[in-house]
């Protein structure tokens, strides 16, 4: 008997839990776009974003207070052995044409001849913070 008692009480307790349970509200638009009282009706939004030159983002990517390698020691000026990364492939050499670098021929020691520029040098050289 006091078995069923626990029972039916248990059963009720999950009937009225559920009666009483908060519901699921609609969320609607209104809700959360408020249209300040001064704007005549609604205004789209209009967002810019200012890069300012004032930063070090247009500074080189690569200078010399840094240690790319994680050696302990600040590399300065190019290295060789270490992969740069930017818009050129570090295992192309590049010949300058029609105001264009324009990649001539592939190699597998990022070595070019002294007709074309590697493609690791020239990543060195160009890329910028920003990029």
């Amino acid at each position: 008997m006091r078995k069923i008692f626990i029972f039916v009480i248990i059963l009720f307790i999950l009937i009225l839990n559920n009666l009483f349970a908060a519901k699921p509200v609609k969320n609607i638009k209104s809700d959360y776009c408020v249209v300040p009282p001064f704007l005549p009706g609604n205004t789209p939004p209009l967002v810019l974003f200012i890069m300012g030159k004032d930063h070090k983002l247009f500074y080189e990517a690569y200078n010399d207070a840094m240690d790319l390698d994680g050696d302990g020691m600040i590399d300065v000026g190019y290295k060789h052995d270490f992969n740069y990364y930017g818009y050129f492939d570090p295992y192309k050499c590049y010949k300058y044409e029609s105001n264009i670098f324009k990649p001539k021929y592939k190699t597998n020691d990022k070595y070019c001849n002294g007709d074309a520029w590697s493609g690791n040098l020239l990543n060195w050289m160009t890329m910028s913070r920003m990029d």
